[in-house]
């Protein structure tokens, strides 16, 4: 008695499912197929086993035998499943388009892709524009490389936490702190260590901690998934490392970083910062750099002293600076860099994209 899916019958299975869930597909290949054991195949599978080879889903043992008949092993479903999957995904167009451009100088290249920090395997795979040109890239450049530290997020906590007698309780007003202990206690973190946060660090706190239980990973970001991919293959540098950010982010008025706060206390009391993200993740998948640009840069700070310094600060001040770092690269005859901040800066009136663009001197192309 078989009690085992033969690899003929997972082709059969997945080629089914792939007709049931994109009609509109061609299903026509006329192809020769030279594998030696195949000519018991009916007709149908025959043709199922053709569209399987010619779209790259399904690969032989060798160049002579495709061995259909034998048990397909979990492993072999694993891939193959996969290999279904990103072709009905690129076939269809569903493929992410992100937040990229191409930009040219005196026959030097740099690519600039917008990143998104928090993401879900939704976003994958990118398209095959973005892949090439990663492999084609010699560096990799981060807003925070890897770095020499153990682990680069130290710092930025040092920064974050009172070394003193301070606590948060104190620099805050009442109510903000009895809201921020509300938000924060679900998760089993200590009042030791949460009284300790300095308020801008406690915002970014929960402000992560609401992306993950919203099913929202940074191990899931563009910025692991490509550092993951340039490891042991590619240079990785950073355009600003963790020290100049933390720095940046400690430099906040007592006032922005009570504001801070209460910005993301608001926005997960509302509700409103999931879905927000759920439109910008949508607006990356599909390359809409116009949406991005008024869903990420679109608050006018008006009489606002506060956003005034957190635009200036987390915005303008960053932009320029990273603009400067490109101009760089974009000299440098003797690499390619493939350069990955976040989305936010590639976008809006003082982005990246629109600095690059008033010089006149560069060529810029958005690839989507």
């Amino acid at each position: 008695m078989k009690i085992y899916t033969t690899r003929l019958e997972m082709v059969e299975a997945v080629y089914k499912v792939i007709k049931k869930a994109q009609p509109d597909f061609n299903f026509q290949v006329d192809i020769d197929l030279t594998f030696e054991d195949i000519d018991n195949l009916s007709e149908d599978l025959l043709d199922m086993v053709k569209y399987s080879v010619s779209k790259g889903i399904l690969n032989g043992r060798n160049n002579k035998i495709l061995d259909l008949s034998t048990a397909c092993t979990r492993q072999e479903l694993m891939v193959y499943a996969k290999n279904a999957y990103e072709f009905v995904v690129y076939e269809a167009g569903l493929d992410s388009k992100g937040a990229f451009w191409e930009v040219s100088y005196n026959g030097n290249t740099v690519y600039l892709f917008g990143s998104m920090h928090y993401a879900d395997s939704s976003i994958y795979p990118l398209s095959k524009d973005i892949l090439n040109a990663f492999e084609a890239s010699d560096i990799l450049v981060l807003e925070v490389g890897p770095g020499n530290r153990e682990d680069p997020s130290l710092y930025m906590m040092e920064r974050g936490m009172y070394q003193d007698e301070n606590t948060l309780e104190q620099n805050i007003p009442e109510e903000v702190y009895e809201m921020f202990v509300e938000t924060i206690q679900p998760y089993g973190i200590q009042e030791e260590f949460y009284n300790k946060l300095k308020p801008w660090y406690a915002g970014f706190l929960i402000t992560g901690l609401n992306m993950e239980a919203n099913s929202y990973s940074a191990g899931l970001g563009i910025e692991m998934f490509f550092t993951l991919k340039a490891m042991g293959t590619k240079e990785i540098t950073e355009i600003e490392g963790i020290k100049f950010q933390a720095d940046m982010l400690d430099s906040f008025s007592e006032e922005l970083q009570i504001e801070f706060l209460k910005w993301a206390l608001a926005e997960i009391e509302e509700e409103e910062s999931i879905e927000t993200v759920d439109k910008i993740l949508e607006s990356w998948k599909n390359g809409d750099a116009e949406q991005l640009a008024k869903l990420l840069r679109g608050n006018d700070d008006g009489d606002n002293e506060a956003l005034k310094e957190y635009n200036k600060k987390m915005w303008e001040e960053r932009d320029n600076n990273m603009t400067k770092k490109i101009k760089e690269y974009l000299t440098d005859s003797e690499n390619i860099y493939f350069v990955v901040v976040g989305a936010g800066h590639m976008v809006g009136e003082t982005g990246i994209i629109a600095q690059l663009e008033k010089e006149g001197i560069y060529q810029i192309k958005q690839v989507k």
